[in-house]
């Protein structure tokens, strides 16, 4: 590429790109775009919320896109919740009972009387699509229900990084599982690395598979390196929005990580980047 100099006003001087590379910049398509942080976290919530499983990689991609590019949310929330997934697992349930399943997946709770009766209400006005209602409960999660919600997020972020770094196949046919795996998901933190240890294992032959840490724990351990690549407490707890409690450290050998009491499962492998 041909750069150029000019001198700003001040007399100083600016090395400068032509502006046909901004131009192309500006028309790469969509799908080539990064999307942003915010719309990255948002298709996940509605993945959770909505479908209560695990956003696909490819999904994922597409849908933060799609909110990125649309000045008009309310149209790509209806996109989203309009798929044959949709129709296959909720088309022929209530309105009530869509809402229900709306709090069980987010909360693992039913929803309360009036609160049911207000969105029902607004379902049946067409004054809200579902998603649209979707968003508004994910949004407004406070106490523990905040505390499920974002650890089930934060489980989904895992399993969807797991399914993109390993490129184990994530079809139809494990959305059972991966409802599954959320479900489990609590306020507490053991439920949390009991899914992390989940998704650890998700579609690995049982020679990578995860081994969980068990007590008591070791006190001495020999110096062979055999490196695994563990998982453990960083001590980092959330209170508003979803985040991780868990890193990923690469020990010399599984005694050495086991002998570290914040490990939890370890698999054999160093760890990636």
């Amino acid at each position: 590429m041909n750069f150029f100099r000019i001198k700003d006003l001040l007399g100083h001087s600016r090395v400068c790109i032509p502006v046909y590379f901004s131009i192309i910049v500006l028309l790469l398509p969509l799908s080539l775009q990064a999307a942003t942080e915010q719309s990255v976290n948002l298709a996940q919530q509605m993945y959770v919320a909505y479908y209560g499983r695990p956003g696909d990689p490819e999904g994922m991609d597409y849908w933060a896109a799609r909110f990125d590019d649309s000045a008009d949310l309310d149209s790509v929330l209806s996109a989203f919740g309009s798929s044959q997934e949709y129709y296959d697992r909720f088309g022929e349930l209530s309105n009530e009972a869509l809402i229900d399943d709306l709090f069980e997946q987010m909360f693992n709770r039913q929803s309360d009387i009036q609160g049911a009766a207000f969105y029902v209400e607004r379902l049946e006005n067409g004054d809200a699509i579902l998603a649209s209602i979707a968003k508004q409960i994910a949004d407004g999660r406070q106490n523990v229900d905040a505390d499920r919600l974002n650890n089930k997020i934060m489980v989904a972020n895992a399993f969807t990084q797991h399914v993109k770094r390993k490129g184990v196949p994530y079809t139809d046919s494990d959305i059972s599982a991966s409802l599954d795996l959320l479900a489990k998901v609590s306020e507490q933190q053991e439920s949390v690395i009991a899914g992390l240890f989940e998704v650890d294992n998700f579609g690995v032959e049982n020679e990578y598979a995860s081994v969980q840490c068990k007590s008591p724990r070791p006190d001495i351990c020999t110096q062979e390196y055999l490196p695994v690549c563990a998982t453990r407490d960083n001590g980092i707890r959330c209170i508003t929005t979803p985040c991780p409690s868990t890193e990923n450290a690469t020990y010399s050998n599984a005694c050495s990580a086991c002998a570290d009491a914040d490990v939890f499962h370890y698999r054999p492998e160093e760890c990636q980047l």
